[in-house]
């Protein structure tokens, strides 16, 4: 039997402890994060993926939906969706994916800088010039507009709704 016993200590960049427990048909990840930093947008043509929140909150950006959840929480990403992470607090996931072999296709553009807090934020995917969102750390209400491969967000206020 193999086990393996998860650190919950978050520091540093996100640290990733890539296949803890060998297995030939699945991966087995844990990602340490601090508060918000972000694995960026991204897809696994060929397997599925549920993460597990051990500890802290994070943002999951999965096709064109976001949520926070919290410890105690998995989320589950289809073959080939678009995907991201965001920490909300220190955090540590446990990341299955499978089946084998495991191949990451990284998007551009889906992503914008807060003009009010600098947080590099993902975005769902489907945005476009003209939609209205909020900071996931300040609460700043943004209009982003397509700049190239990437989006600029103009901030609006902090009371309106996004």
């Amino acid at each position: 039997m193999d086990v393996f016993r998860v650190n919950t200590g978050a520091g540093g960049p996100v640290r990733l402890k890539l296949n803890p427990l060998k297995t030939s048909r699945v991966a087995f990840n844990v990602y340490q994060f601090q508060p918000w930093q972000a694995l960026g947008m991204h897809r696994h043509p060929a397997c599925e993926e549920v993460f597990y929140v051990i500890e802290g909150r994070c943002r999951f950006y999965v096709g064109g939906e976001s949520q926070t959840v919290g410890a105690g929480h998995a989320v589950h990403i289809p073959e080939g969706t678009m995907h991201a992470v965001l920490s909300c607090s220190a955090a540590t996931l446990l990341s299955v994916q499978g089946p084998k072999p495991v191949t990451s296709i990284y998007a551009k553009g889906l992503e914008y800088f807060c003009p009010v807090c600098q947080l590099e934020t993902p975005l769902p995917t489907g945005r476009r010039t003209g939609d209205v969102t909020r900071c996931p750390r300040c609460k700043a209400v943004l209009r982003l507009t397509e700049a190239g491969e990437a989006f600029d967000a103009v901030y609006i206020s902090e009371g309106a709704r996004a």
